[in-house]
């Protein structure tokens, strides 16, 4: 039985953000990278979320300060608000999504965030964001 992606897109993981995660495909638009960037949150997949940050910006402690912060959290849904530009032949973007969760102890929480997305060498890259909410 094929699992539904955790972004919302309605496809399968393996189709959808499940190749970008494993490293099969780049994706093409700063969307397709916030999606994967959204499932790699569920999924825990560390690694990812530190490999699709803009270079410049990553730390040391990026990886210990995702994990301590995901370990209460568990992400329940994903919608997209809005995008700009951040298509395939695009070099900036930006996504406005909505995240929602439910904390440690069962309580519903909303991450609303502005995020800026920049390509590099043909890659998109998360580059910083602004919460909203």
């Amino acid at each position: 039985m094929k699992k539904k992606c955790p972004c919302g897109s309605a496809r399968d993981y393996n189709n959808c953000c499940g190749k970008f995660i494993k490293g099969e495909a780049f994706p093409n638009t700063a969307e397709e990278l916030m999606r994967s960037r959204y499932t790699a949150f569920v999924k825990m997949e560390v690694d990812y979320l530190v490999d699709t940050s803009w270079p410049e910006n990553r730390t040391a402690q990026d990886r210990r300060e995702i994990k301590e912060h995901s370990k209460d959290i568990q992400w329940v849904g994903l919608e997209i608000v809005k995008t700009e530009k951040g298509q395939k032949e695009d070099q900036k973007g930006g996504v406005e999504f909505k995240a929602y969760y439910l904390n440690k102890d069962g309580k519903g929480g909303l991450h609303h965030e502005n995020s800026e997305f920049r390509k590099q060498d043909g890659k998109w890259y998360y580059v910083k964001g602004v919460f909203l909410t």
